[in-house]
């Protein structure tokens, strides 16, 4: 969450936030609290909100589904110059957004929030996580779905296991985009942006779920797309030695740009989510995931 409070260029106004976006991702970032402590609203749960507004990501009364989906399409415009630029793709219009198609026997169903084409499909898929020690039960749980998926069309459901698998047959690779409630990235998502060959190593599902543990192990092996912003970097690099990727000599590299616009997506979605809750918070009747 730091790029976004001090390393952006200003010059550029979509890299600004409004004050109080601003003044509330700063405590965010430095613990400092939102509410003094006799201030501090009552939830509709009837729980006292803390006061660094940690409530408003573990309780039920407030969805997460706006905060998912704003960085779900952070992710997604950020990839769409950067994939190009890793070669890993044509253009941006090989980076999908929710892609129909991608399941054979449930092909009404969109499996990845946002995906690319190369030889096989590499996809982003956000858990919103409350605590940083539950971004690994994010990871897991995307390998490990637990709904069913059901098809009109080819009039098949299909367990999560089934789901999985369908992926995985077709050749298809699903890297979780897990995050916390301060932006911080998962293990094969941080690999994937920025990381070497080294990988964790697959997690342990029950015999049940087969296809979970192959598809993690795909994920954690070298037959995906890793380190894709320190690809990026030296193709530009080699291509454009004299220009910058982003608007000053702050963003110049594909990576400084990409970090700095994720950090900016990941922190505005945090800081509208807390926004949203403390409106309904301090009014019952307010929405918490109202449309945007």
């Amino acid at each position: 969450m730091s790029l976004p409070l001090v390393a952006l260029n200003r010059s550029n106004a979509k890299n600004r936030m409004d004050n109080e976006s601003f003044t509330t991702a700063l405590k965010a970032k430095l613990r400092i609290g939102l509410y003094h402590p006799s201030d501090a609203p009552t939830c509709p749960c009837g729980q006292r909100v803390d006061i660094h507004g940690d409530h408003f990501f573990t309780c039920g009364e407030y969805k997460k589904t706006r905060c998912s989906n704003d960085m779900r399409d952070a992710t997604w415009r950020v990839m769409q110059r950067i994939c190009p630029t890793a070669q890993y793709c044509r253009s941006k219009e090989d980076v999908h957004h929710e892609k129909l198609g991608l399941v054979a026997s449930a092909p009404g169903k969109r499996p990845f929030d946002w995906s690319f084409s190369i030889n096989h499909f590499t996809a982003a898929r956000i858990r919103g996580s409350s605590h940083l020690s539950e971004i690994g039960d994010g990871e897991k749980g995307k390998f490990a779905r637990e709904k069913t998926a059901s098809c009109k069309r080819t009039m098949r459901t299909l367990t999560g296991d089934e789901f999985i698998g369908d992926l995985y047959n077709n050749n298809r690779a699903l890297i979780p985009q897990a995050m916390d409630r301060w932006g911080q990235m998962g293990p094969l998502f941080q690999r994937f942006l920025l990381g070497d060959r080294d990988a964790p190593d697959p997690m342990e599902y029950v015999a049940a779920r087969p296809y979970a543990r192959k598809m993690n192990e795909r994920a954690c092996s070298n037959a995906v797309p890793y380190g894709i912003l320190n690809t990026a970097n030296k193709n530009w690099i080699d291509s454009n030695p004299s220009s910058w990727f982003g608007d000053s000599y702050m963003d110049a590299d594909p990576k400084s740009w990409a970090l700095g616009q994720l950090g900016l997506g990941f922190t505005t979605a945090i800081v509208d989510h807390i926004s949203r809750a403390d409106a309904r918070a301090t009014n019952p009747n307010a929405k918490s995931n109202p449309e945007p």
